[in-house]
């Protein structure tokens, strides 16, 4: 049954779906009977009661003879999903407001430089990385029209609006050719310029915090990203000598 699946999503067990579904059908009971139906113990069914109260899906009614469980309509289920959806993004804007504090504790471990590599559709967790990373700046060369030929149309223009939406300001030197004068209208945050028209650049090249991404085009279709203090500042001084000698795009 299917609504098994969102039961254990909302966090119930085996033992109190199995005590859900003899409720609804039996509907306002004592535990006896409850417990007949579904073939556990008194105790194990009392304890899947008081959790079903616990969820929000059932009521307990305390009669001058006896206690009384009254399971509330099936739809209580949405209102519940509901609240725990409400509860985990109130839980992520707390965290939200932390993060800074949380990235200076990140940032104060021990720092080991390290290399990975990506193949094929894992490249689009570069992308999520560069999001997750704290930064406001992010510095790019290379030719856009090769990053959607990698990573799709439809994934490439979303970033782009949840890059804008996280308030991070993509810098990048571009190279010049017929195929990628166009600027994604979507990205109003952004300074470019066009290299010197001897710049050639194959791959692509991301530098965000500590990091160093080099994605191929979708010939080759892998990337490697550098994580070194060291190389991401000798980079990032490169870009800043590139950019000195590089024309003002109209954007």
């Amino acid at each position: 049954m299917e609504i098994n699946n969102y039961l254990y999503e909302l966090g119930l067990s085996d033992k109190e779906i199995k005590v859900y579904l003899a409720i609804l059908e039996l509907g306002e009971n004592p535990i006896m009977p409850i417990k007949k139906k579904v073939g556990l113990p008194r105790t194990t069914a009392f304890h899947a009661l008081e959790q079903l109260k616990s969820f929000g899906l059932i009521e307990i009614l305390e009669t001058p003879k006896r206690r009384v469980y009254v399971p509330y309509p099936p739809r209580k289920i949405v209102s519940v999903f509901n609240h725990k959806a409400n509860k985990l993004r109130e839980q992520a804007e707390s965290i939200q407001k932390d993060m800074s504090e949380l990235n200076q504790l990140f940032g104060s471990a021990t720092f080991m430089p390290k290399v990975r590599f990506f193949v094929g559709d894992e490249i689009r967790e570069i992308y999520e990385e560069i999001l997750d990373s704290p930064i406001d700046e992010l510095i790019f060369v290379g030719e856009t029209n090769k990053i959607e030929g990698i990573l799709g149309h439809n994934f490439f223009r979303d970033w782009v609006k949840r890059k804008v939406q996280k308030g991070i300001w993509t810098r990048s030197i571009r190279v010049k050719n017929e195929e990628n004068l166009f600027f994604d209208p979507n990205d109003s945050l952004r300074k470019a310029r066009f290299a010197p028209e001897s710049f050639k650049a194959p791959a692509q090249i991301y530098i965000y915090h500590n990091s160093v991404a080099i994605i191929s085009s979708a010939n080759e279709n892998f990337a490697t990203v550098i994580t070194s203090r060291e190389y991401a500042g000798t980079m990032k001084h490169w870009f800043s000598e590139l950019w000195k000698v590089s024309k003002p795009a109209n954007n």
